[in-house]
């Protein structure tokens, strides 16, 4: 369902003075629900202080935890025929796994994982993955990570997966993912969530996708494969 209502513009206004206190409420989300799971490495690394880099970093971006609150409204933008019990959780870019564990945490996926192509980070996850399940005992045996650069990275093509995207490599690399796995993407009818869509209006002209839908005020997409 793609028509000209859908607004494509970018909001760049995050950084001004009147964001602040909308800044301030989704910080302050991330660091109560971080800290109440006793998660780590949730500070901002730039690549050069990420060791372990899979593959070359042209094209990527440096690891921030996204705001966790964007991600409950990628997941009210699905289409109300989607439930996530259908689903596997992809998130790629995963970093130290904290937003592949709320993921876990919030929404009844059948699985969720998460992938990066720094064996840093994945390790990272893996220790953050353990405190949960210290804390939260029975509920982690369906979350695995991976670490794996996504230009050489392959869906199963009998899986329908939810895939979350929070900006981390330039449309390039998002593209090479999608030609290289688009018959498991079509087939599964799998859908993008992605968070900071500052490349939307390229991935729209892939003419891929039966379903947008589009916050512009927060720069959020979700689209449905065809």
């Amino acid at each position: 369902m793609m028509s000209d209502a859908v607004d494509l513009r970018i909001n760049k206004n995050w950084g001004r003075h009147e964001f602040t206190w909308r800044r301030a409420v989704s910080d302050r989300y991330n660091s109560e629900w971080i800290s109440s799971r006793q998660l780590n490495y949730a500070e901002p690394k730039s690549l050069s202080q990420i060791d372990g880099i899979v593959g070359d970093t042209v094209g990527c971006n440096d690891y921030q935890v996204v705001w966790l609150k964007n991600i409950d409204r990628l997941m009210d933008m699905l289409p109300e025929s989607i439930s996530p019990a259908n689903y596997h959780l992809l998130d790629l870019g995963c970093g130290a796994g904290i937003s592949t564990l709320y993921f876990h945490d919030v929404y009844p996926f059948q699985s969720t994982m998460g992938v990066d192509f720094s064996k840093e980070l994945i390790d990272k996850a893996w220790e953050n993955l353990s405190i949960y399940a210290a804390k939260f005992k029975g509920q982690s045996g369906q979350i695995k990570f991976h670490c794996a650069d996504v230009r050489v990275f392959s869906l199963s093509l009998d899986t329908q997966f939810i895939i979350f995207i929070y900006n981390p490599f330039e449309f390039d690399i998002m593209e090479i993912f999608i030609k290289n796995n688009l018959e498991a993407l079509q087939e599964n009818n799998c859908i993008i969530i992605y968070a900071n869509d500052v490349h939307i209006e390229k991935l729209i002209s892939l003419s891929l996708f039966k379903y947008v839908k589009r916050c512009s005020v927060n720069n959020l997409s979700v689209l449905e494969f065809k």
